[in-house]
C-alpha cells in the first residue's frame, strides 16, 4: 500500500468511526426529558415501555394544577442499526390531582407489522390513590381485573405525580376495552365508563 494510500485509509477511518455512532440508537432523546418510567419489558422481537409525567415536566410549577400524562412506546429491532419505534402520548383531560371519583387516564400503543393486527399491544394507566383495581371489558370478550399500585419514591420523585396508582403491562396482539369501572379497596365502583361521557 503506497503512502497516499494509508493517509486516505487514516482519514476515513475516524468518519466510519462516527458513522456507526451516528447509526446506533441513543439511550434517552430530548422527547423523554421529564417522563419517569413506570414499567418496561421485552416481549418476543418488541421492547416496550410505559412513562408518566405532570404536563411540562415534575419540576414546573404545582403540580396539584397540572394534568397527569403517559407516554407508552413500542419499538423492534429489525437489524443491527435498525429499529423502528412508534410512541403514543395523551393527558387527562382535567388539570389537578385526580380525585376519587375522576376518571382514569388510559394509553396504549401498538405496532403494525403485518396486515392489521398488532404482534403486540402496551398499556399505561394512572388512576386516583383511592383506586386498588380497574375492571376492563375487552373487545375480545370477557372481563379482566387489573392491579395498580403505588409509585415508589424515585418513581414519584421523577413523575412528578404523587398520590395516584398505576398500572403498565403488554399482551400479545390487540387490546381494546369496551368498558372500564375504577374499585375501591372496598370493592365499590368510584368510575364506571358505562354510566359517563368519556373514559379520560
Amino acid at each position: 500500500m503506497s503512502d497516499a494510500n494509508r493517509a486516505s485509509w487514516r482519514r476515513l477511518i475516524p468518519l466510519a468511526a462516527i458513522c456507526v455512532g451516528l447509526l446506533v440508537p441513543g439511550a434517552a432523546t430530548a422527547s423523554d426529558r421529564g417522563w419517569g418510567v413506570l414499567e418496561n419489558g421485552r416481549l418476543g422481537d418488541y421492547h416496550w415501555t410505559v412513562k408518566a409525567k405532570r404536563e411540562g415536566g415534575p419540576a414546573v410549577g404545582s403540580s396539584a394544577s397540572r394534568s397527569p400524562c403517559l407516554l407508552v412506546g413500542v419499538e423492534r429491532e429489525l437489524g443491527p442499526f435498525n429499529v423502528r419505534r412508534v410512541r403514543f402520548r395523551s393527558c387527562a383531560k382535567d388539570s389537578g390531582r385526580l380525585a376519587p371519583t375522576d376518571a382514569p387516564l388510559i394509553t396504549s400503543g401498538s405496532m403494525l407489522t403485518r396486515g392489521t393486527e398488532p404482534e403486540l399491544t402496551a398499556v399505561g394507566m394512572v388512576v386516583p390513590a383511592a383506586v386498588r383495581g380497574v375492571r376492563v371489558s375487552l373487545a375480545e370478550g370477557g372481563w379482566r381485573t387489573i392491579e395498580v399500585q403505588r409509585l415508589s419514591r424515585q418513581q414519584t420523585s421523577r413523575t412528578g405525580l404523587g398520590r395516584v396508582r398505576y398500572a403498565a403491562f403488554s399482551v400479545r396482539g390487540p387490546w381494546e376495552a369496551q368498558r372500564v369501572m375504577t374499585i375501591s379497596a372496598g370493592g365499590r365502583v368510584l368510575w364506571d365508563s358505562g354510566v359517563s361521557a368519556s373514559i379520560g
